[in-house]
């Protein structure tokens, strides 16, 4: 009798394997669904909702509302724009609409094996990765498990740890932790670490509130857009390049560039002296920031508006990566190297806007198109 080292993974009776219970896996269970392709969603809390429950709810959506809505239930509401908390209860509503229950389980590592199916170890107990669940094959996996949980840290001389500040250092925070100014002393001058979308908006909400600001990009610059353009949204526009095939797009899917904030006040605050924005932090020495031109500003808070990366840390070395090893590498929303391993959520997975939740409610119906016709001509 072999001993359960030895034993084979079982096939569970669920051929599909969803990981990620956010906007991105909600939308490719719904669409898996559509096609009666039976499938087992498994996400690391056991919550649906991904990181809008745990975000600062008064965030603003970049997107207007009509490019927000997921497959199956439009968003409902008046405003132009969604904030992050009106967005967390309507992915609460679309997980009861369709009855979607997350179980609890982190996926510990992924393997192919011989047969050509994925075996899956999965800890569906504490999270410890020593697994409490013997090992499952699927014909097909589905990654949705997004970005938030793998936040980019800089490596900055003297740039302390994430906490609270004191009289020799400052507070430090990454931008997943932002709750808004009032958040923050307002005595105590901010440093923004970063020029994009999120450092721009909380450089903006720190001037509104009367906080001195500085904004660090690596030009020294931060790279803006206006919201608006013939009296539409930005955004109207770019649904229609996103249409244009892949190919047109040459290397852009292969590294993913920091694209423009949209402006809401924050050049405005720069012509009055409420924001400052200088180039690369060298060095923090204390309370204070030692900029790469030799200027100095003193800090009391640091907020690193660094970025994510899509790590998933349970696929092997050989899964394709982009060359910063940031995000994995997909054609037509399918692994490059691993046939059968597909993303929703993450950059360029079909298009140029796989990432966003417009992207999301594309490609997840696609996606699961593709794995139901694979899926019907397998042998029995």
């Amino acid at each position: 009798m072999a001993s359960p080292e030895e034993s084979e993974p079982t096939t569970t009776a669920a051929p599909v394997l969803v990981i990620g219970a956010g906007p991105a896996g909600l939308a490719a269970s719904v669409s898996l669904r559509a096609e009666g392709v039976a499938h087992r969603l498994v996400d690391r809390l056991g919550a649906t909702g991904g990181a809008y429950p745990r975000v600062h709810p008064e965030i603003v959506l970049a997107s207007p509302r009509r490019h927000t809505s997921l497959p199956g239930l439009p968003i409902e509401g008046d405003a132009e724009y969604v904030t992050t908390g009106e967005y967390a209860r309507y992915l609460e509503r679309y997980a009861a609409h369709f009855d979607i229950t997350a179980e609890k389980a982190e996926v510990a590592a992924i393997e192919r094996g011989e047969d050509g199916r994925f075996i899956v170890d999965l800890d569906s107990g504490t999270g410890t990765g020593t697994g409490t669940e013997t090992s499952q094959r699927y014909e097909a996996v589905i990654a949705a498990t997004g970005m938030y949980d793998f936040p980019v840290r800089p490596a900055i001389e003297g740039l302390p740890g994430d906490g609270d500040g004191s009289e020799s250092r400052p507070r430090v925070l990454h931008a997943r932790a932002w709750r808004g100014a009032a958040d923050l002393d307002p005595n105590e001058p901010v440093l923004v670490i970063g020029g994009a979308t999120s450092g721009v908006e909380i450089a903006e909400a720190c001037a509104r509130a009367g906080i001195p600001t500085v904004v660090s990009t690596r030009d020294g610059k931060a790279k803006l857009a206006p919201q608006r353009f013939l009296g539409r949204d930005l955004h109207d526009y770019a649904v229609w390049i996103e249409m244009l095939p892949r190919w047109t797009l040459g290397s852009y899917c292969s590294r993913r560039p920091t694209l423009p904030a949209t402006d809401l006040g924050f050049s405005r605050f720069v012509d009055e002296g409420k924001i400052t924005v200088r180039g690369p932090v060298a060095r923090l020495e204390g309370r204070e920031a030692v900029f790469e031109d030799g200027a100095r500003e003193p800090v009391g808070t640091v907020i690193l508006a660094t970025g994510y990366g899509f790590l998933m840390p349970f696929l092997p070395d050989e899964v394709a990566r982009s060359p910063d090893g940031s995000f994995p590498l997909a054609k037509g929303g399918e692994s490059r190297s691993w046939p059968g391993l597909f993303f929703v959520g993450i950059w360029c997975a079909r298009g140029s806007d796989s990432e966003y939740l417009r992207g999301m409610a594309k490609d997840a119906p696609a996606i699961a198109r593709e794995i139901g016709r694979r899926l019907a001509r397998a042998p029995a």
